[in-house]
């Protein structure tokens, strides 16, 4: 008679790292859900060949109710059927070994009675037999509640990861092999970053009291248009630290939106036909006013191309104008005022809804007047909470190709919190190396 599990009692799959890093394109929850179900009954039975499961064990936790439990069974009959034969790639880093089978190549259903019964494939079941020195652990509640067969696939993958040490990177290619996403979203970073990075966070870290907590971030290259080429995954107190830092910039940017007074949207959003002296109402700065700061003062054609960018927009708020001009800025830090003229132009005249910035000429860096240079920079960066070895690394830098010391070193200091110094001091290296005007971390 097997023993009864307690109410709360934790229960948690085991398999090997091979398994849950495994490479195979899953088209339902219920896939994910049989094999981790799975996986515990042939460990705890290793002769067990064909491994039968309640219906009611499927739905346990996803908050299917008894009205729908019939539609239940039936997606569970579609999708296993689906799956019959389904290829999975398993690869084992220890000895150089990758092997192709499939998940399993029969199952029965019996909706009466209420059960499922799969025949795995004994190359699969291996995966959760005899396994010693490093597996994946992971907790079966926290994982039936994910409703994403992305979500799943990631709760896997990171658990298999969850007590390394420090920071993981993985090219986009190997997670774009490993769950087999459609073309699109690998054509489209951005609907990669929202079906499966933002998606998976956001229902990992929705379940109660979950066993662990990460965050990600994206790494470009410098290559032109600085594609997204790898995600940097950190686990515990330092995801704690970045997830924070999220928060606060999230607050900031709320925070200076609802600072933009009632009346000036209200008489944004007017239509009087005064499109010019409703701009020059908007913007951030004056007439007079062509001086933006570091690194030089901006030309009065760039001014003009902006001003006909909000024209041709139609903006209606200062926020949005405020938006746009801040981008500006931070582009005119590094680049002359032509390249940024020439970029605004290209997407009036191709229709664009929104500047794409990317296309900008990485040739055409801004080089920093020696008048321009603070002459405190060393101060600056004595005074700033780094090792010596970086603040020596970022002096050299900064002094040729860097005209705002007290920027640079906030986002070192912010770096610093997350990256070790080694990382830190490579990026400036290669800064220095290739004459960039920007730290690319």
């Amino acid at each position: 008679m097997s023993k009864r599990k307690k109410k709360n009692e934790i229960v948690e799959v085991e398999k090997s790292n091979a398994a849950a890093r495994a490479q195979w394109k899953t088209t339902s929850v219920w896939e994910g859900r049989v094999l981790a179900i799975a996986a515990l009954k042939v460990k705890a039975d290793a002769n067990i060949e064909r491994v039968r499961i309640q219906i009611s064990e499927l739905i346990k936790g996803t908050g299917a109710g008894v009205k729908k439990r019939e539609k239940t069974k039936e997606e569970i009959r579609k999708a296993l059927k689906k799956a019959i034969g389904k290829h999975i790639t398993l690869y084992d880093p220890s000895n150089d070994e990758t092997t192709y089978t499939v998940i399993y190549r029969q199952f029965k259903i019996n909706k009466t009675e209420g059960w499922v019964e799969v025949l795995l494939e004994e190359n699969l079941k291996a995966q959760y037999l005899s396994l010693t020195g490093n597996y994946t652990r992971y907790n079966l509640q926290e994982y039936m509640q994910l409703q994403s067969i992305y979500s799943q696939r990631m709760y896997e993958f990171l658990s298999s990861w969850r007590h390394y040490k420090g920071e993981l990177e993985f090219s986009l290619s190997y997670l774009h092999n490993m769950l087999q996403v459609p073309k699109s979203m690998i054509d489209d970073f951005a609907e990669f970053r929202k079906h499966v990075l933002e998606r998976a966070h956001k229902d990992i870290h929705a379940i109660k009291n979950v066993s662990f907590t990460y965050e990600w971030y994206e790494i470009r290259a410098s290559s032109r248009g600085r594609p997204v080429t790898k995600i940097r995954i950190v686990f515990g107190e330092e995801a704690a630290e970045i997830s924070e830092d999220k928060k606060n910039r999230k607050k900031e940017k709320t925070r200076r939106k609802n600072e933009i007074p009632k009346q000036e949207k209200s008489a944004a959003v007017g239509s009087d036909g005064q499109g010019q002296e409703r701009t020059q109402q908007l913007l951030p700065f004056n007439e007079d006013e062509a001086s933006v700061g570091t690194p030089s003062v901006f030309s009065h054609d760039l001014e003009a191309a902006v001003k006909g960018w909000i024209d041709y927009r139609k903006y209606k708020s200062r926020a949005a104008i405020t938006k746009f001009w801040d981008v500006v800025k931070e582009n005119a830090k590094i680049y002359s005022d032509d390249a940024i003229i020439k970029v605004i132009n290209l997407a009036m005249s191709n229709g664009y809804m929104g500047v794409v910035w990317e296309k900008i000429e990485k040739k055409s860096v801004r080089e920093c007047p020696k008048e321009d240079l603070n002459e405190n920079a060393e101060e600056i960066i004595d005074k700033a909470e780094l090792s010596s070895e970086v603040k020596k690394t970022l002096k050299e830098w900064v002094i040729i190709s860097n005209c705002n010391v007290e920027n640079v070193v906030k986002q070192v200091q912010q770096k610093a919190r997350i990256l070790d110094d080694g990382r830190i001091i490579d990026v400036i290296t290669w800064a220095i190396e290739d004459n960039l005007h920007e730290l690319q971390f």
